[in-house]
This record gives C-alpha cells, sequence and structure tokens, in this order.
C-alpha cells in the first residue's frame, strides 16, 4: 500500500472484524427496559466498558457477522428498540 508516497508495510485484515460503532444516549434512557428488550429480541450488543474503551458506558453496536442485505433490517430493530427507551 502506498500512503502519501511512502510504501506501508502492512495489511488491512477484515476478516471476522467488522464494522463497530458506539451509541451513546444524550437524553435520559431506560437502561434496564433497553437490556430487557434486547433479550426479547435476541439481540446481543457489547457495552463500551466491556471492551475498555474509554471510561464511559456507550452502546457498542458491531454487524460483523451480517449480511451485507441483513443490515439494514438489523439497524431498523434495533433503532425501534433504542427509541422505546429514551425517556422524555
Amino acid at each position: 500500500m502506498i500512503y502519501y508516497g511512502q510504501v506501508l508495510n502492512f495489511e488491512i485484515l477484515s476478516s471476522g472484524a467488522g464494522l463497530a460503532i458506539l451509541i451513546y444516549p444524550t437524553k435520559p434512557f431506560d437502561w434496564k427496559r433497553f437490556f430487557n428488550l434486547l433479550e426479547k429480541n435476541q439481540i446481543k450488543i457489547y457495552l463500551a466498558s466491556m471492551c475498555n474503551l474509554g471510561g464511559f458506558e456507550a452502546i457498542r453496536v458491531g454487524f460483523g457477522n451480517f449480511d451485507l442485505d441483513d443490515i439494514p433490517k438489523a439497524i431498523n430493530k434495533f433503532s425501534t428498540i433504542f427509541m422505546k427507551c429514551i425517556i422524555d
């Protein structure tokens, strides 16, 4: 790989790495309801604290095990649950 005229000696591996994002609720959030709904819908997530990703709590959502065509459905399912847990 060439980067700004320099040859870089590494290879980018994606096998099993997937894509992960951190989501932090900025409004009051019902974490207990959130985890109950995730379990009921058989959705597994990780928390930032479980991966040593900083001194805060956030939801770590990954898509590494999904087929490309299944990602939009998974995002919609997660988003529906997430929105139900925002406390107005």
